[in-house]
């Protein structure tokens, strides 16, 4: 079956209920895909459609001020946690069990492997060559020097 917006389908709905009360007889039994439906039978199937849909668009603008409501929520409850976890990380400490009691687990703290120590290491000798950048003892061996002084005749 076919998904129709819903003013079509009331649009539908409405044109079919109009037209079958000033073209059939309410006595007339009608036989629609081999089923007998009276013509009240036939009038409430139209009428039912029209009736849930119109208790959907209430539904539904429940469910957006519901979801509303909660995304409001949701915003307030995130912006409360981030300051209490700090409030708990000071008061009791990151990993304390009261912090673990709050569900704040402190942040673990990844090891490095030998390769990613001298990765880093080789990456840092080739920025201070780039740079061009001096360690203190470098440095103190640095002596200005002075230019000859022009000689006078």
């Amino acid at each position: 079956m076919p998904i129709t917006n819903n003013a079509t389908a009331v649009s539908t709905c409405n044109q079919r209920l109009i037209a079958l009360k000033r073209l059939v007889n309410p006595e007339t039994r009608l036989m629609i895909d081999g089923k007998s439906f009276t013509f009240a039978a036939l009038l409430g199937i139209y009428e039912t459609c029209l009736d849930t849909r119109a208790a959907l668009v209430s539904l539904r603008a429940a469910l957006d001020k519901g979801l509303s409501e909660r995304d409001s929520a949701e915003a307030a409850r995130v912006a409360v946690d981030k300051g209490l976890r700090a409030w708990v990380a000071t008061q009791f400490g990151a990993g304390s069990a009261e912090a673990q009691e709050l569900g704040f687990l402190p942040p673990k703290v990844g090891e490095k492997d030998a390769r990613t120590k001298a990765k880093a290491a080789q990456q840092s000798l080739a920025t201070r060559e780039a740079r061009k950048t001096m360690g203190k003892r470098q440095r103190q061996k640095i002596k200005g020097t002075l230019a000859a002084p022009p000689e006078t005749a």
